[in-house]
């Protein structure tokens, strides 16, 4: 048959007999030639550990090679070196069959190969310089130069690859990499750069060298232990894997010892990444304000806490939020997990999962979630947490600045998240029902007064028909904010004045996350990607307990809301804080309580000729307003003396956000609170000179 499709195909039927090798193992040898016609071998590496025949493991000496058989190789590239009259560094490869101890010739790469780093570090020598000395002229007496080889050097390839899909190259941005100091590393990574499909996957070269291989094998696990590379899929994981295995580690060797190697990897893979879901944590990027960077973090932190705790995690530990509709996500091992928030339908391999209990899935399974019937936002969150680097002190996406979590920006198919290493839990416990966040499509919301409900902009019956009225939630509504259809504010003036021409505009405005802010005679609820700094009149804010509510407004439901004082406030959130703590307790609105709009206002007076007002903006936020609404350069200068002497303060303060005349504090409520606060930055305040 093969002589018929010779002699058609090419009018010859002569073939070629090849003897087959069943565990074929690719040994080669360095080989360094100069002017004078002198000619060496430079040891040898064993380069067996392929996939679709490139080289992912090469190490030297090569395992389980007799002395004799080694000086054969020698011998013959050397012999091939001198026929050549061969100069500077090359390679010569053979295929060994390890049974025989037989060798035959592959090829000569004329070059310095990939892997030419081990070989410098067992030889003693620097290839490269002999290299340049060689084309100088200065290169002689080679045999003097070559010693016997010390100790057992071990390389690894790193690729931007998906081993679990069959060697797929990866690409992507690095959000952040690090290399272990145990190893001799060869890169061109750093953060922030761009990986492409277009050429060649390799982004690292790690070498170990050490005494034996037994120990050379043992430090090799460790550097790829400590070797982190986010953004990209790699295959550190696979590596990892393959150096635990028995064969490896007793060096046995052979080219095809990859075709059946499929380690599970602590990892979970992106098959459909919803509508827009992204990588949070609890608590956001706090304290960059200033600077105009929102906290970001799950929009729903209750739900997402309540899920890290039933797993036992570290509370910062990252997840997943999903917007509307979940997607679905393969686990490449056994991972333990809880969904909470809004429930998507999910299931597992096709078996209905509930939300708020802790699930163990084995490697393969996939979870797929459809569509929230209500509510907004679903959480998945996996035991250790997802690995990504933090960013501004969390592992949150910031997607319009394109920053934080996974290359900055909704997961996609195809992405490939690391899980901990132990990503398993016993950890089985259930969040009872009743105790869980009650998600609907009717809202009562609890807000604080403040900062701007008072007569200079409102009319005293604003408050009435904000808690009286009916809203409804605008489908153009994001994680900056939500929009809210219903009665247009009662104004009481007819314009900003200098600050614009509508009666909501402000001259400036620091934003507190959750206020509602009236953009023209539209209500939005600011969310934690909002803006830091606006224009515009902000009357109420929510309280802290009620920030999760924010995270499940869905287009088209109602939306009502109830006045809360600050005790209030702050039993509602240490009652979500004992359910979080699994010490389960009822969170529930009190009895709506006697407020008005001067409650907002914490302290007002004048110091040095300047009036002055300190509201209240949220529980963890206070307002601190100068002088008269217009633009005065020397507003702007006391505020900014004000914001250093609160800074030198000993106050517990997470930020601050100063305006032309205004200067926001924010500060931990779990510490203090915002009358206490208030009083001393007032005091503060009465003492610029």
């Amino acid at each position: 048959n093969v002589r018929h499709l010779a002699e058609s195909n090419f009018n010859d039927a002569g073939v070629f007999l090849e003897k087959y090798v069943a565990r074929a193992r690719h040994v080669e040898v360095q080989i360094f030639g100069n002017a004078q016609g002198e000619a060496v071998a430079i040891g040898e590496r064993d380069c067996s550990v392929q996939r679709r025949s490139q080289k992912v493991v090469e190490e030297s000496p090569a395992p389980h090679l007799s002395d004799a058989t080694r000086q054969k190789m020698y011998q013959a590239a050397v012999s091939l070196a001198h026929a050549a009259s061969y100069r500077s560094a090359g390679t010569v490869e053979f295929l060994y069959d390890e049974t025989t101890e037989g060798f035959y010739f592959l090829e000569v790469n004329t070059r310095l190969q990939v892997e030419h780093g081990i070989t410098e570090e067992v030889m003693g020598v620097d290839l490269v310089e002999w290299m340049v000395r060689e084309a100088a002229g200065e290169l002689t007496d080679l045999a003097s130069k070559v010693g016997k080889p010390q100790g057992h050097a071990i390389e690894v390839r790193v690729y931007a690859e998906d081993c679990a899909n069959n060697f797929r190259p990866s690409s992507g941005r690095i959000d952040d990499c690090h290399f272990s100091p145990r190893a001799r590393v060869e890169t061109w990574l750093k953060p922030h750069i761009t990986v492409s499909t277009l050429y060649d996957p390799m982004l690292a070269k790690l070498i170990v060298h050490e005494d034996s291989r037994e120990a050379a094998v043992a430090a090799m696990q460790q550097v790829l232990a400590e070797t982190k590379i986010y953004g990209v899929t790699t295959n550190i994981a696979y590596l990892a894997a393959l150096f635990a295995t028995a064969d490896y580690q007793q060096g046995q060797l052979f080219t095809k010892m990859l075709d059946s190697f499929h380690p599970e990897e602590p990892a979970l893979e992106v098959l459909d990444g919803g509508i827009q879901s992204t990588v949070q944590d609890a608590k956001g990027m706090l304290g960059y304000w200033t600077v105009g960077v929102p906290p970001c973090g799950a929009m729903d932190d209750y739900s997402f806490r309540i899920g890290n705790s039933l797993l036992g995690n570290d509370p910062a530990a990252a997840g997943i939020e999903m917007t509307m509709r979940g997607g679905s996500y393969r686990f490449r091992t056994a991972v333990t997990f809880c969904l909470t928030g809004a429930d998507m339908q999910a299931k597992l391999d096709g078996e209905p999962v509930p939300p708020y209990r802790v699930v163990n899935a084995v490697a393969g399974n996939v979870l797929k979630l459809g569509t929230a019937r209500a509510g907004m936002r679903a959480y998945l969150l996996v035991a250790g947490g997802i690995q990504v680097p933090q960013v501004m002190g969390s592992s949150s996406t910031f997607v319009d600045g394109k920053f934080g979590g996974h290359n900055g920006r909704a997961l996609r198919t195809g992405d490939v998240l690391q899980l901990a290493r132990h990503c398993c839990t016993e950890e089985c416990g259930t969040f009872p029902e009743a105790y869980a966040p009650q998600i609907t499509d009717t809202w009562t919301l609890g807000v604080l007064p403040g900062p701007q409900p008072t007569e200079e902009y409102l009319a005293p019956e604003y408050l009435h028909t904000l808690t009286t009225a009916e809203y409804t939630v605008n489908y153009d509504s994001a994680r900056t904010g939500v929009r809210l259809n219903g009665p247009v504010p009662e104004w009481t003036r007819e314009d900003g004045g200098e600050a614009g021409l509508h009666p909501s505009n402000l001259h400036d405005n620091p934003y507190a996350v959750g206020t509602l802010d009236l953009t023209g005679d539209q209500s939005i609820l600011l969310g934690p990607d909002g803006p830091s700094l606006g224009g515009f009149v902000c009357p109420v804010t929510l309280a802290k307990g009620e920030m999760w509510k924010l995270g499940q407004l869905h287009p088209g439901d109602k939306v009502h809301f109830q006045l809360l004082t600050l005790p209030q406030a702050k039993a509602l959130r240490e009652a979500q804080e004992r359910n979080i703590a699994l010490d389960f307790t009822e969170v529930c609105l009190p009895q709506p309580a006697a407020i008005t709009a001067a409650d907002a206002v914490l302290a007002a007076g004048e110091h040095d000729g300047v009036p002055y007002d300190i509201r209240l903006d949220g529980e963890e936020n206070i307002l601190v307003e100068l002088g008269e609404m217009k633009l005065d350069i020397a507003l702007r200068f006391r505020v900014h003396i004000l914001m250093q002497r609160v800074e030198e303060a000993k106050l517990p303060l997470i930020d601050m956000t100063p305006g032309i005349r205004s200067l926001q504090v924010h500060f931990d409520c779990h510490q203090t609170d915002a009358v206490t606060v208030a009083r001393e930055v007032g005091k503060l305040l009465c003492s610029l000179g």
